[in-house]
């Protein structure tokens, strides 16, 4: 059982790696975030 489980997880890590690369290598979501960053500290407080 703990096998099995290590196999999985272990096969999940690394599907999760391959996603992460990709949105790391998206320019127009980078872009996107890169716009994002620009209103941080923009004085508009989160609600609550």
């Amino acid at each position: 059982m703990t096998e099995l489980l290590e196999e999985q997880l272990a096969k999940c890590e690394e599907e999760l790696h391959q996603c992460a690369a990709e949105v790391e290598k998206d320019e127009a979501l980078n872009k996107e975030m890169d716009e994002w960053e620009t209103s941080v500290g923009d004085g508009m407080e989160p609600e609550s």
